[in-house]
Formats: C-alpha cells, sequence, structure tokens
C-alpha cells in the first residue's frame, strides 16, 4: 500500500517530490539509518563538557569517533577516541602545557582523506609579554590513531619589545592620611617590582601645594628608587 501511495504521489507531482514526502514521513517515524537494537554508547563527565563535537572516522577496518571534552582536566581540554570494537574512551590526548594551554576541542574538523586526518583547536594559549598576558589559538593535527603528527599556532601574537615610560603621580597633600599616603607608596613599589625585567621605565612625581619629582627615569635605570 505504501509502494502505490509513494508511485500515485510521484504521478502526481514528479520524481523530485518523493525525497520531500518521503523526508515528511521520516520526521515523524524512527529513524531508518540508525541500529537502535544494539547502540554503542560511550560515557564521559559532563563537566568536562564531553561530547561537545563529534567526528566520524574510517581507515580500513578501524571506525569510530573523536569525541571532544574541552573542559576535561581542569579545563585544559582533551581529544578522546572511541573505536567500534570498545565499549569506552580511554584513549585520549591532553596537552602537555596544561598550565599555559586551555579548552583544547572547542572546535575540531576532520578531513575524509586517506588515513584520515584531524584537527582540534584551542583559543586559550597563554604567554607573557612584559608582565602581561597574551591569549593567542595553538592548533594540533593528528590521525585515526589519535598521534599528534603537527601543530601551528594561527594569528599568534609575537612579543613586542617596545620602550615605555609610565610616570607615577600621586597627591602627597595633607588631605591625604598617613595609611592612604602608604598604600599609594606600596602600590607603586609592587607594580614596579613585577615588572622590574620588562623594558618598562618608571618615575614618580608628588604634588602638593607644589609639585615634586621624587625619582626620574634615569634614577631608574641605576636602580637609585
Amino acid at each position: 500500500m505504501l509502494v502505490n501511495k509513494v508511485k500515485e504521489k510521484m504521478s502526481r507531482q514528479g520524481p523530485l517530490s518523493l525525497f520531500t514526502w518521503m523526508g515528511a514521513m521520516a520526521v515523524s517515524s524512527m529513524a531508518f539509518n540508525i541500529d537502535e537494537a544494539n547502540p554503542k554508547i560511550y560515557k564521559g563527565e559532563e563537566t568536562d563538557f564531553f561530547g561537545y563535537i563529534v567526528q566520524q572516522f574510517i581507515s580500513g577496518k578501524d571506525k569510530g569517533v573523536m569525541v571532544s571534552a574541552p573542559y576535561q582536566k581542569n579545563g585544559s581540554g582533551g581529544i578522546c577516541r572511541c573505536a567500534q570494537d570498545r565499549t569506552d574512551c580511554t584513549d585520549c590526548y591532553t596537552p602537555q602545557e596544561t598550565d599555559t594551554i586551555k579548552y583544547i576541542g572547542l572546535s575540531m574538523a576532520g578531513q575524509s582523506t586517506s588515513p584520515p586526518t584531524f584537527t582540534a583547536c584551542s583559543p586559550g594559549l597563554a604567554h607573557e609579554c612584559d608582565g602581561n598576558s597574551y591569549l593567542n589559538s595553538i592548533c594540533y593535527q593528528f590521525n585515526s590513531q589519535l598521534q599528534i603528527t603537527s601543530n601551528f599556532t594561527p594569528a599568534f601574537q609575537e612579543c613586542t619589545k617596545k620602550i615605555v615610560d609610565l610616570v607615577f603621580l600621586f597627591d602627597g597633600s595633607g588631605s591625604m592620611t598617613k595609611d592612604e599616603f602608604d598604600k599609594n607608596k606600596g602600590f607603586i613599589n609592587n607594580i614596579m617590582t613585577t615588572l622590574k625585567n620588562s623594558s618598562i621605565k618608571f618615575a614618580a612625581v608628588q604634588f602638593s601645594s607644589i609639585a615634586r619629582t621624587v625619582f626620574n627615569f634615569n634614577d631608574y635605570q641605576e636602580g637609585e628608587p
């Protein structure tokens, strides 16, 4: 009866209507191309965002899926290989630089080459430049055995060695209490200590009824402040 209805509808609307009509039927029916009798279920930690991105791979007789978990291992992220002949995803890759790379697997794509290859990226590669932390991207390319073949850093921002002159202007008038004045001095000292190995030069000027130079750039370079 179903075949007769399909033929009747095709005769009225033409051959291209078959896909549309059958598609409308499939919406309200069970999926016909998924094995519901013997499903393979891979479980991961919800807090790791396990399953954020899933990519299928087929390499000869080797079949399975690559699954990303961008919050795995305290936010370092990871990529897990779930083979069809196994019941778990114990093979996972996490960058060794867990202190500088975060959220690997927020993006992942596969290429249907022979053998198949994958690229997983992280937007959280941190590196220090004169006391400032810069965030860049890093991508890893790997095969279906989860073996890393290469990595690259798109649009990487290098540290620029520019000379910066920074002047502290602070209040030394009678409106400041001793505690407030000491807090200002402590703040200045902390900034200079933190950035002492950078290319930044410091000077300080105190103002009240008149302005007074406490130390200039040359004094700072000579270690006098």
